[in-house]
């Protein structure tokens, strides 16, 4: 029902374009010229250009002469063409320090929000949403714009280029339509220092994501944290000075980690540390409300794992004998696809979702699930099972794969 009355809402909007189209077709206006000033009147719009609510409306146009449209988005365009002006001809503005030009470009470091949503205007950079948290996610980073003295802004995605260079000293390339680019070579010269991460950066924010930045060491870290938690992708050998609560997903995927000692006890949405060399998941969190992910690691047991997960279990792709140590209750999928099992002694119990165990070594199918209320599969294993041998030791609800 909702998405029927998004539906209709819709077409009724569609619907008012299209009969002041026709009202200004009426008026002796070609169709061809009709349709480019209402398309752009929705881009203007779009990009909350219009200001005044009257102004916003279709009908408000509706009812008055197609060149009093046309008049009043000419004066729209052209307030934004003295602003690409003043931005080309003013360089320096609070929070943009110029560190570099030439004869095509200018360089700015910028160190502030405002200063990215100035300089950062006609671009499609998520950094600029002044109503978003963009900005302060990205700032254990820093941000460099290339703005052109000779390109139009509106026209060519070469106009600004932002320049994004994390702690590991990577650097990353933007054009305004936010596509990744090699960076042109009329770009001014300069020596961009590497940037120094603070934990005070990220200090109070709801969500905090330190992921790709070079990371080695969690020290310093919030206690607790509102949202989510993401120190994905750095160097980390262990999780020690990890917050002790989160109330999100907590994500320490594609480190170094050896152990999960030093994780948060409870994570209040996700927990995944797919990706790295454990071998042991003892340190994980006790409780879970959402999924578990632990999959392409080394581990060779499922001790430690917690005694309580609210959605998923995966442990696919690692080097499992046994399951023992799985939680007796899963409430949505368990995945211990591509290991080495050669029985399913340790499987939850009752598993609210699929329960897949292919591509194991299994000549048995003792100890699985009393209970799946989604699919089980079992192919690929070194013996082939029938469907009437998967429901004779389990009550499947759903399908059996072979």
């Amino acid at each position: 029902m909702f998405k029927s009355r998004i539906t209709a809402k819709y077409l009724l909007v569609e619907a008012d374009f299209k009969s002041v189209a026709l009202k200004f077709q009426h008026q002796g206006h070609s169709e061809s010229e009709v349709k480019k000033a209402i398309e752009r009147f929705k881009t203007l719009r779009d990009q909350k250009k219009i200001k005044d609510v009257k102004e916003r409306d279709i009908e408000h146009w509706g009812k008055r002469q197609f060149k009093d449209f046309t008049k009043f988005l000419s004066t729209l365009d052209e307030a934004k063409t003295r602003t690409a002006r003043k931005l080309a001809h003013k360089p320096d503005v609070e929070g943009a320090k110029l560190v570099a030009e030439n004869s095509d470009y200018y360089m700015f470091h910028i160190t502030t929000k405002d200063a990215c949503i100035y300089l950062g205007q006609d671009t499609k950079w998520c950094i600029t949403q002044k109503e978003e948290e963009h900005w302060e996610n990205y700032e254990n980073g820093d941000f460099y714009y290339y703005i052109s003295k000779k390109l139009n802004a509106r026209s060519d995605p070469l106009a600004k280029i932002a320049l994004y260079i994390i702690m590991d000293g990577s650097k990353h390339y933007f054009d305004a339509l936010n596509n990744d680019i090699a960076p042109p070579k009329t770009l001014p010269k300069y020596d961009i220092p590497t940037p120094e991460f603070s934990w005070d950066k990220v200090k109070g924010l709801e969500d905090i994501n330190v992921s790709s930045i070079g990371l080695t060491s969690l020290e310093g870290a919030p206690k607790a944290v509102g949202g989510d938690f993401d120190c994905s992708e750095n160097y980390l050998t262990s999780l020690k000075g990890a917050p002790k609560t989160v109330r999100g997903g907590f994500y320490c995927t594609s480190n170094k980690l050896t152990s999960l000692k030093g994780a948060p006890k409870t994570v209040g949405v996700d927990f995944d540390c797919s990706r790295n060399k454990l071998t042991s998941l003892e340190g994980a969190p006790e409780k879970v409300g959402g999924d578990f992910y632990c999959r392409n690691n080394n581990l060779t047991s499922l001790e430690g794992a917690p005694e309580k997960v609210g959605g998923s279990f995966y442990c696919y792709k690692n080097e499992l004998t046994s399951l023992k140590g799985a939680p007796k209750t899963v409430n949505g999928n368990f995945y211990c696809s591509g290991n080495m099992l050669t029985s399913l002694e340790g499987a939850p119990e009752k598993v609210g979702g699929d329960f897949y165990c292919r591509n194991n070594n299994l000549t048995s199918l003792e100890g699985a699930p009393k209970t799946v209320n989604g699919n089980f599969s079992c192919d690929y294993n070194i013996r082939k099972f029938t469907e009437a041998e998967v429901r004779a030791v389990c009550n499947v609800k759903g399908e059996v794969l072979e």
